[in-house]
């Protein structure tokens, strides 16, 4: 798997703070992806994974500051995954997760819990043993993801979610799979389609408009 370009600006732009010794605050995004060549959206991303570190500070529209030395967290090597709530099924997701996480020397720890637990006692998020955590599902709330982001903790969201722009995340191809569930339909035979929804949060509204254009539009060319 490919890290994002973020990634590696965000290891560059650590050195480059170390190296020049720099301290109070950083220069905006505009210089520094001037001086680096890259998109301000690329810079940003890269200064949120130093906020994630502790090595700087987003302080709104202050500016970013380079912080002091400060304690490290604990490096435990495992990542929690969040958000299956079914034995059998959480089980499957960690064996299959567990070959690609021991590559790189980490192992997997499931987390049970409704995301209702979760949103009450946040803090629970933050007491296991873990450097960092992957949402399955719509099991990450804007409140959550807030929460966790200011406790430096990483985390990665299994759904698309464009209303928190520093966050990490995959997504199903949900463009293909429709493609090809319609038209396997239609070429059994089947001439009235019908797409059923589930109630989902709020915040999950942009995910279901988008779905649901994805299958007019697919419903629209097979009757084409």
């Amino acid at each position: 798997m490919i890290a994002p370009i973020y990634h590696d600006l965000s290891e560059k732009l650590e050195v480059y703070i170390r190296d020049r010794g720099l301290s109070g605050r950083l220069p905006g995004l505009g210089p520094l992806s001037r001086e680096f060549g890259v998109n301000p959206l690329t810079m940003s991303k890269a200064v949120r994974l130093l906020e994630e570190k502790g090595v700087v500070t987003i302080n709104g529209t202050r500016g970013t500051f380079v912080n002091g030395t400060r304690p490290k967290r604990p490096v435990y090597k495992v990542i929690g995954l969040v958000g299956v709530t079914k034995l059998d099924e959480r089980d499957y997701i960690l064996d299959n997760l567990e070959p690609y996480a021991m590559k790189k020397d980490y192992h997997l720890l499931g987390i049970a819990g409704s995301s209702e637990l979760f949103t009450q006692k946040m803090t629970l998020l933050t007491s296991f043993p873990v450097d960092g955590l992957i949402f399955c599902y719509s099991s990450l709330t804007t409140a959550i993801a807030d929460y966790l982001h200011g406790k430096g903790i990483p985390i990665l969201a299994c759904n698309r979610r464009p209303d928190i722009p520093w966050l990490d995340t995959v997504d199903f191809d949900h463009d293909t799979l429709y493609r090809n569930i319609f038209s396997h339909l239609w070429k059994l035979g089947h001439r009235r389609i019908a797409v059923l929804a589930i109630p989902v949060p709020k915040e999950y509204h942009h995910i279901e408009e988008w779905v649901n254009g994805i299958c007019r539009k697919y419903l629209a060319a097979c009757r084409t």
